[in-house]
């Protein structure tokens, strides 16, 4: 899955992918499609602001796709904090950060004031990094972090229990074998398994939170993906979340291995492990909500936000993880 998404000549995300959203993507996002997440991210960084009394204000935000809530939150950040604000870009995808560029180029603060002052004061609000850690490190370690589907886009490995012990998923030309686990990683899915359950673990997120979590020391963080608590998250599903998307269509089974590089593939977030990671690195969590419950009170009744917070679709498909430190 490592070398399918982020080989670096042929994987999907540092090479095939060509932008998120609209009809030649293979997803689109709650970002691409409206408004209500950059409102919603907005009431919090605003509080951050006032309760922590911040003077430096650095957003970070991680996996920015093709910029569209970037540009929705510099857009609806009031005019007096616009000139304060300095962005932060965080994307391992080459092929979108071309696209985020492109599309931010020319966004300008909202008024003449506003831009003399970011004139003198901070002449370009947006700057992309290679790293969390070289964000970070610009930031002095004070930020607001956030993210909208950033954590299933890391890979996951797969396993299962075959009723003596825990095996697990590999890939050999196309086909599934299952070979034994010595050595599983920390994560509550693991924890009484039923015969041939197929569950997936974000490792890889985990191992990467581990590595900068040092460098940030105070702030807030929002995760936005879709997944659930555990247990609730395998509710009747015996083969687990994993899939892939090609050109917005799902693909399952065997076609998840086709077409390696083409492909998104994914799998639905375990939020009781995120939260346990966290807490075990000093980052408390303050709520982890539906979609539906934190984006309604920015819902505008379009079709779209209806749909985003629809209780039957996406507004319960995934969460909103607010966390400090």
């Amino acid at each position: 899955m490592q070398r399918a998404l982020y080989h670096p000549e042929q994987g999907y995300y540092t090479k095939h992918i060509r932008s998120v959203g609209g009809a030649r993507a293979d997803f689109s996002t709650t970002a691409t499609l409206s408004p209500i997440l950059a409102r919603a991210l907005v009431h919090d960084i605003l509080a951050w602001i006032h309760e922590d009394r911040i003077a430096q204000i650095h957003l970070i935000e991680i996996g920015a796709g093709d910029g569209s809530l970037a540009k929705e939150v510099f857009k609806t950040l009031p005019r007096k904090i616009q000139c304060q604000v300095s962005y932060h870009i965080v994307d391992a995808s080459p092929p979108l950060k071309k696209v985020q560029k492109d599309n931010l180029k020319n966004l300008q603060p909202t008024s003449f004031l506003t831009k003399l002052s970011l004139t003198r004061q901070n002449p370009q609000p947006f700057t992309w990094h290679d790293s969390i850690h070289d964000a970070l490190t610009f930031c002095k370690g004070q930020a607001f972090l956030f993210s909208n589907e950033l954590v299933d886009a890391f890979p996951a490995r797969v396993f299962q229990h075959n009723g003596h012990k825990l095996e697990e998923l590999h890939i050999d030309a196309g086909e599934e074998k299952w070979l034994a686990c010595e050595a599983p990683p920390q994560s509550s899915a693991l924890e009484s398994m039923p015969t041939k359950q197929r569950r997936e673990v974000h490792e890889s997120y985990h191992q990467w939170l581990k590595s900068w979590a040092d460098l940030w020391h105070s702030g807030r963080m929002v995760t936005i993906d879709y997944g659930d608590h555990y247990p609730a998250l395998y509710h009747r599903r015996p083969m687990g979340s994993l899939r892939a998307y090609l050109m917005h269509h799902l693909q399952t089974g065997s076609d998840v291995y086709a077409n390696p590089g083409r492909q998104d593939i994914t799998c639905d977030v375990n939020f009781t492990d995120l939260m346990d990671w966290s807490q075990a690195l000093g980052i408390s969590t303050i709520t982890c909500k539906t979609q539906e419950d934190y984006l309604k009170p920015f819902s505008t009744n379009s079709d779209t936000d209806q749909f985003l917070t629809s209780q039957d679709g996406a507004g319960s498909a995934f969460r909103v993880l607010s966390q400090r430190r």
